[in-house]
């Protein structure tokens, strides 16, 4: 009798912690997709900065001239 609940628990655990397990992979997937798509954002910042900077020294320029 003991060992039939002792055979419970224990599944009921391993069954708990499987399902833990499987959210915890899935959060750090999100988690890794989320740095991913914020690092490719701040390259386009980056470019876009760079690209304005530059239309204002053009434009600058033109008023210079």
């Amino acid at each position: 009798m003991d060992s039939a609940v002792v055979k419970y628990l224990i599944n009921n655990i391993l069954s708990v912690l499987a399902t833990e397990a499987s959210l915890l992979w899935g959060v750090r997937d999100a988690i890794d997709d989320i740095k991913d798509e914020s690092i490719s954002m701040q390259s386009f910042l980056v470019d876009a900065d760079k690209k304005g900077i530059q239309a204002m020294k053009e434009r600058k320029l033109g008023w210079q001239m």
